[in-house]
């Protein structure tokens, strides 16, 4: 698939993913930039997974539950 980048206004592209995986390495796509198939609907660059893949260790820490820290025990 081809995507377009949208900077300041202007329009790139198009761009296929190994193209803009190798932008993203090079420090010209950031996670705001804004990213468009059809050069109709735009989202930022974080959105795209093959971008900025989640990261396990995030949907991990997630999931944990919160403690206080704290633990009451009743007396006998």
């Amino acid at each position: 698939m081809n995507y377009y980048l949208r900077v300041k206004g202007k329009l790139f592209g198009p761009f296929e993913e190994n193209q803009l995986v190798d932008m993203k390495a090079k420090g010209k796509i950031f996670k705001n930039t804004e990213l468009s198939s059809d050069r109709v609907n735009w989202v930022p660059a974080e959105t795209l997974d093959f971008l900025f893949p989640p990261s396990p260790s995030a949907s991990a820490t997630a999931q944990l539950p919160t403690t206080t820290g704290y633990t009451t025990v009743s007396p006998e």
